[in-house]
């Protein structure tokens, strides 16, 4: 029998109408109580301070301890059934448990934890939950444009009880290891600017632990995808039941997965890509290339508006063996979405923003007898323009080595993602603000701020104007910034972007995108706008 355990998230409204507590409770009350517990339902939030605030509100002393522990706080909502019941499954995948000799893996069929996301999709609408899912004042706008996107895709048929999801990964390093951590997401859920509320997880492997083929394909995470399209396609077959409160009536809820995202490392692995940034082709979605070969036309830098790249998208498949994601129903490779965080926040947004202030030191744009001094004064304006503006900074101080700033490598800041956005304003109000020298410089990180704050301030689709603005504004930046480039190579100064990040930027920008209505994947917390 597999083990069985309980993921605790915590309830809001089942056992408010069960519990003694409703008595007595006014609706203020009822409702900050709702906001409070509402916050740890997709994280399983059971922090003392947690506790200590729900205690707050219904003025028991089991949650109200100020020494209670997280785990004594998390057992006591348990035994309220202040607790939502999802079994966490075990299930077999292939992993490296060590190796002998030479090197050579051994491998074993070893259980793994998953929360598998139809059971914690049923429970959470069985407890009251559906509004985690779905704001359904949008749903019909959203599928209205989608289907424009994938037409014939299976949700057409119950569009208005349809719920799109996003299958999201990403491999981080966590307790001195590296893991890939697996999870989905509503697209459609009220509160997806938390991403405690709104991204659920599914489970996380070490990546010590991978077991590949002789073709290099990661059998492990493949096995894992296999448990996961089982567990989505239960959701898109037979759904969930949903009883309406007011008719009575019982609805079919069904989930479909419309989209994926994550690091390189994630997309890479889990589509079996044969295009990456460490080859000569390097997108998934065209036949754009480094143009190390003498094939130009189709080198991403290639900005003419006739380049043979523009042209192939979808031409050919991103795989030659088949991975597990593309079983799901109602899949399309044109699903695989650039993902603004990993395509900018820490990609080519970090290069350009360390570039801009590497050569305005250089310029000496900010006053200081050298460019240590020059840097100290720029980290002081640079603070004090996060806190007028209230905007979070992980960043404390810029130095020649944070900045990568050395003869051999293009500089990179290496900062948080929302440090990268917060540094990027800073830069263009400083710019913007006094001559800088060089237009060029201020253009390209004016045109940049502009096209991602369309994209942060814009719903989950863009509106015709928007989209004459994304490709007007994102094609400035990429000209003025390949102008830059060949000064740069010109002058034999090293400023510049990560190649992989920039041809997805390109893509992103281009006037033939991939989609005819291009998703703007607005609702994200290090995108939020102040």
């Amino acid at each position: 029998m597999p083990k069985q355990e309980t993921v605790a998230l915590w309830q809001i409204d089942s056992s408010l109408t069960s519990s003694s507590h409703r008595q007595g409770l006014t609706e203020e009350q009822l409702k900050d109580l709702r906001d409070v517990l509402s916050r740890g339902v997709g994280s399983g939030q059971t922090t003392v301070r947690h506790a200590q605030e729900v205690g707050a509100i219904l003025g028991d002393e089991v949650f109200n301890q100020p020494g209670q522990t997280e785990a004594r706080a998390h057992n006591s909502a348990i035994r309220k059934a202040e607790a939502l019941p999802c079994e966490i499954q075990w299930l077999q995948i292939p992993l490296c448990t060590g190796y002998k000799e030479e090197d050579e893996p051994i491998i074993t069929m070893k259980e793994w934890p998953f929360i598998l996301p139809h059971l914690l999709v049923q429970s959470m609408v069985d407890a009251g939950y559906l509004k985690l899912l779905i704001d359904f004042d949008i749903a019909e706008d959203y599928w209205t444009h989608m289907l424009k996107d994938f037409p014939g895709h299976p949700a057409g048929a119950s569009a208005t009880t349809s719920i799109p999801l996003t299958l999201y990964g990403d491999e981080g390093q966590a307790l001195g290891d590296s893991y890939m951590s697996f999870h989905f997401q509503p697209d459609l859920s009220p509160w997806l600017s938390n991403a405690g509320v709104s991204r659920f997880l599914i489970t996380t492997i070490p990546s010590n632990m991978y077991v590949f083929n002789q073709d290099g394909i990661n059998l492990t995470l493949q096995s894992a995808a296999a448990i996961i399209v089982e567990s989505m396609n239960k959701l898109s077959t037979s759904g969930v039941d949903v009883r309406d409160v007011q008719s009575d009536e019982v609805l079919t809820m069904r989930c479909f997965v419309m989209s994926f995202k994550g690091d390189w490392k994630y997309l890479i692995q889990l589509f079996n890509m044969t295009n990456t940034p460490s080859k000569e082709q390097v997108c998934w979605m065209r036949k754009a290339s480094k143009g190390s070969r003498g094939d130009l036309e189709n080198c991403y830098v290639n900005l003419d508006p006739q380049a043979s790249w523009r042209s192939t998208i979808g031409q050919d498949s991103p795989w030659q063996h088949q991975p597990e994601y593309s079983k799901l129903i109602g899949f399309d490779p044109l699903m695989i979405s650039i993902d603004p965080m990993h395509c900018w926040h820490l990609g080519t947004g970090r290069d350009v923003v360390a570039s801009a202030i590497k050569y305005l030191v250089l310029k000496r744009f900010w006053p200081g007898r050298n460019q240590e001094h020059q840097l100290a004064c720029c980290s002081k304006r640079l603070l004090r323009y996060a806190k007028a503006h209230r905007l979070p900074l992980r960043l404390r101080k810029l130095t020649k080595s944070n900045l990568g700033w050395s003869t051999g490598t293009c500089p990179e800041l290496h900062c948080k993602a929302f440090d990268t956005y917060v540094v990027l304003r800073f830069l263009v109000s400083e710019v913007t603000s006094r001559d800088c020298g060089d237009p060029d410089l201020a253009t390209m990180l004016w045109a940049a701020d502009s096209f991602l704050t369309l994209l942060h301030k814009s719903g989950h689709f863009l509106t015709p104007e928007e989209q004459e603005h994304r490709v007007v504004v994102g094609e400035l930046f990429l000209k003025v910034y390949t102008k830059l480039a060949a000064k740069a190579v010109a002058e034999k100064k090293n400023f510049g972007a990560q190649g992989r990040s920039f041809t997805c930027y390109g893509t992103w920008c281009s006037r033939n995108a991939v989609v005819e209505v291009t998703r703007s994947w607005v609702p994200v917390g290090w995108m939020k706008m102040p």
